[in-house]
């Protein structure tokens, strides 16, 4: 499970860093601010709830039964 949790965490890093470089050139390189600042809060918005269902998803994995699983 270490390895798992591990992988999620490193997981986790890369979508935080690719979410960053968005909203930054979301809101650097667009012509209007006012668009910038509607499109950032819907890319925010929209991302924040993807990764709390993935996190649910996550937190609800059998790890148990696969490692019985594998085991036999």
């Amino acid at each position: 499970m270490a390895a798992f949790l591990l992988m999620y965490f490193a997981f986790s890093l890369c979508i935080l860093v690719a979410c960053i470089i968005v909203i930054f050139h979301l809101m650097r390189y667009s012509l209007n601010r006012k668009i910038a600042l509607y499109t950032t809060i819907c890319f925010v918005s929209i991302t924040l709830l993807l990764i709390l269902i993935n996190l649910y998803f996550f937190v609800n994995i059998p790890f148990a039964e696969l490692e019985l699983l594998g085991n036999s």
